[in-house]
């Protein structure tokens, strides 16, 4: 082999690493598994590369938009389709077969969800903490659709939840156990390529699951004004952006949107609003869940660590700011700032144009705080103490929002002989199976997470979360002491520890500050069965 060959070769993995490299932040309409550098050509024809705004939503390029000609031969798609409608007995119906298959009742809160959302023309957003059986809803919904003649298309804003959505409909819609209901398509993700024409065109009779971003850009696949469909949007505060949006066509004659907690980009209630109606329709709170057994109960230690001696004084320093600026804001607008109310009370004043230097100096100073007070030394020190616990305890998550900050607690855990697996956006999905199949088997101890398991995760034995470097969106809190609170037979009584740094908002200990009444932690508080500091 020539020396001259050799660079060849070399130069031209080098480029095809390169172009892979430049894919990983953003593959294929959202989700965030890598590809191999072998799975290149099949996987990159039929998807499209995304970029993202500040807020987290996609921007889709104006020629993206017209390249319908990828989606022309739908024709095709509806033929191969056509003659596989599922068989229902006689005296069946989608609903009927669902709920025989429920080894329990529906809960009460589902049923009056359902109630409500009927009532109100099958329009409205249905708020339920993590855990309390949202997916179900959808699915019921979907199902008495189809008995009615509609079509279903449920959006979802990534491939791994557009599999967990389809693998949910055929756990309650095949007929036999290891059957997939030929009713069911998907569109996005691996669905819908040339190559693989696993995509179904939405049509009255179908259900088709779809990822946001691709759904957004495919007008062609959107209900006609002669059709009649219901949309299911799961996450629906992630699709508040110009691009996602799109996914709101006005020809779905029923509308259901689906989220933990209704907290869109500030600014961007209106959209929800004027699409679902008065937002949200239904509220399913962790009281609720917690009273009715739907999730279980749990406690809480808080472990106050030691803000540095400089980080103390910048931080006395910014909440002097904004407790001025709140002050200024409640003279002029009458706000509450209540930690459940503030997000929605500040995009009111976005929406409205209302003094918006203030709030932006207001948004600003906060996001400095969050950074402050997610400084790794206290963080780090909270996990080294707690590094015997989790050895012995195992199932435990560490959530933060800080890529560098997991990687130095995954860091800290593996020095302390702790065996836990780091998840980011750096660790494809069939790593991530792997990491989770090792979890709930117990060889695995501890999964380290900057957001990567906020949404479409379910690990049953999870009882264990330790929130370390994490932003003050109550989403974001719901989400993930939702995540520890799923029940199971075979778990544990699940625990949640915070550490919180000595002398600020986060310090129970503060006189007037118990109930950490400045702090969206004041949820995981509130509602715990035991608090110790």
């Amino acid at each position: 082999m020539s020396e001259k060959f050799d660079e060849e070769e070399i130069s031209g993995d080098f480029e095809r690493e390169y172009v892979r490299l430049t894919w990983l932040a953003d593959y294929f309409d959202g989700d965030e598994s890598h590809p191999s550098l072998n799975d290149m050509e099949e996987d990159f024809f039929g998807m499209h590369p995304i970029s993202l705004d500040e807020f987290g939503n996609e921007i889709i390029p104006d020629e993206d938009r017209d390249q319908e000609q990828f989606y022309d031969e739908s024709e095709d798609f509806t033929e191969e389709y056509e003659d596989e409608t599922e068989d229902l007995d006689s005296d069946e119906t989608y609903e009927s077969r669902v709920l025989s298959k429920l080894s329990n009742p529906m809960y009460e809160w589902q049923e009056n969800a359902l109630e409500e959302w009927e009532i109100n023309d099958y329009t409205g957003i249905i708020e339920a903490v993590t855990g309390s059986g949202k997916t179900f809803l959808g699915i019921i919904a979907s199902a008495k659709a189809l008995d009615e003649g509609l079509g279903v298309v449920v959006v979802v804003p990534t491939r791994v939840l557009q599999e967990q959505w389809i693998d949910e409909i055929n756990q309650y819609f095949a007929k036999g156990d290891e059957e997939s209901a030929r009713i069911i398509g998907g569109l996005g993700g691996e669905y819908g390529s040339d190559l693989n024409r696993r995509a179904s065109m939405p049509m009255e009779g179908r259900i088709v699951v779809a990822v946001a971003a691709t759904f957004a850009a495919r007008e062609a696949f959107h209900p006609g004004n002669d059709e009649a469909m219901l949309i299911i949007a799961d996450e629906v505060h992630r699709y508040s952006g110009d691009q996602h949006s799109r996914v709101f066509s006005e020809n779905f004659e029923r509308r259901m949107g689906l989220t933990a907690t209704f907290e869109p980009v500030l600014g961007r209630y209106s959209l929800y609003e004027n699409y679902f109606g008065e937002s949200p329709l239904y509220t399913y709170s962790f009281k609720d869940a917690i009273r009715d057994e739907v999730v279980s109960e749990y406690d809480v230690v808080l472990v106050r660590v030691i803000l540095p001696p400089q980080m103390k004084y910048e931080y006395d320093r910014l909440w002097g700011k904004v407790k001025s600026i709140e002050d200024k804001l409640r003279f002029f607008t009458k706000i509450s700032f209540a930690p459940e109310k503030v997000h929605r009370e500040i995009s009111t004043l976005k929406e409205n144009n209302e003094h918006i230097d203030l709030v932006a100096d207001w948004e600003n100073l906060n996001d400095e705080l969050d950074s402050l007070l997610s400084n790794k030394a206290t963080k780090e020190s909270t996990i080294r103490m707690l590094a015997p616990y989790i050895d012995r305890w195992g199932h435990t998550v560490i959530f933060t929002d800080y890529v560098q900050l997991a990687e130095q607690l995954q860091t800290i855990l593996i020095v302390d002989g702790v065996y836990s697996k780091l998840l980011d956006s750096k660790v494809r999905q069939s790593e991530r199976r792997e990491a989770f199949n090792y979890f709930e088997d117990g060889r695995v101890k501890s999964l380290v997470s900057p957001r990567v398991l906020d949404e479409g995760v379910n690990l049953p034995l999870l009882s264990f979360g330790i929130f370390a470097g994490v932003r003050r969106r109550r989403l974001q809190l719901v989400q993930r002491l939702g995540r520890v609170l799923r029940k199971d037979p075979n778990k544990t009584w699940p625990l949640i520890c915070i550490p919180v740094n000595i002398g600020t908002f986060e310090d129970p200990l503060l006189d007037g500050n118990q109930t950490l009444p400045y702090s969206p932690l004041n949820i995981i508080i509130g509602n715990a069965s035991k608090v110790t500091i």
